[in-house]
């Protein structure tokens, strides 16, 4: 029972792993957001802003949070504050990552979760092993194999806050594995984002 986890550990955010926004996404939004904390003086040990990679962002395809954060007058304020700078309308900011620095202006990192132990896959960037599935099962009932292009934490740690290890670099196999093929007419291929992850390294004991 995932929620009944949460709130037994007094958990406020809950997450299943971290990506890499794409930088040409959040031009300015690192910036607003410090210039938000500076003013009201949020950069304390309360939370872990000030310790949270520039284009990181909590995976929120999959997340569980506690309502409180986003109805909260705080989160309401830094809200407006974002959404006034117009960085939403005309440099795409994402909900993704305004969502993730509130959580690391707000919270601390005793509040945020990192369920480690679940699986989760949205092809072609995140295909993560359920706990269960990762034993070595001497033969029997093995798992199956990975896509062949399955993100995997092999980079260097980037940041560590509290017992979370969080990497933030950009996936160069992935994005090369999505980008258009010089071999097909130029319209065959409608455009993505470019495409990025990091690596959630195993939590700190």
């Amino acid at each position: 029972d995932i929620f009944g986890k949460m709130a037994v550990e007094k958990k406020l955010y809950g997450y299943i792993t971290t990506v890499r926004d794409d930088d040409t996404c959040i031009v300015d939004l690192w910036d607003t957001a410090k210039e938000y904390a500076d003013r009201l003086g949020l950069n304390s040990e309360n939370n872990f802003f000030s310790e949270w990679p520039r284009g990181a962002v909590f995976y929120n395809n999959f997340e569980v949070s506690h309502a409180s954060i986003w109805t909260s007058p705080e989160y309401r304020a830094y809200f407006d504050y974002i959404d006034q700078a117009g960085g939403i309308y005309f440099k795409r900011w994402g909900d993704a990552p305004i969502k993730s620095i509130g959580v690391s202006l707000f919270l601390s990192h005793e509040k945020v979760h990192h369920f480690s132990d679940l699986g989760y896959r949205h092809n072609p960037f995140i295909d993560i092993l359920p706990a269960a599935m990762r034993k070595d099962t001497g033969g029997r009932g093995r798992p199956p194999a990975l896509a062949e292009l399955a993100w995997s934490p092999t980079k260097p740690v980037q940041s560590v806050i509290g017992h979370h290890r969080v990497e933030a670099l950009p996936d160069a196999e992935l994005q090369r594995w999505i980008a258009p093929s010089s071999d097909v007419g130029a319209g065959a291929w409608t455009g993505a984002d470019i495409a990025s992850s990091v690596s959630l390294g195993p939590e700190e004991g």
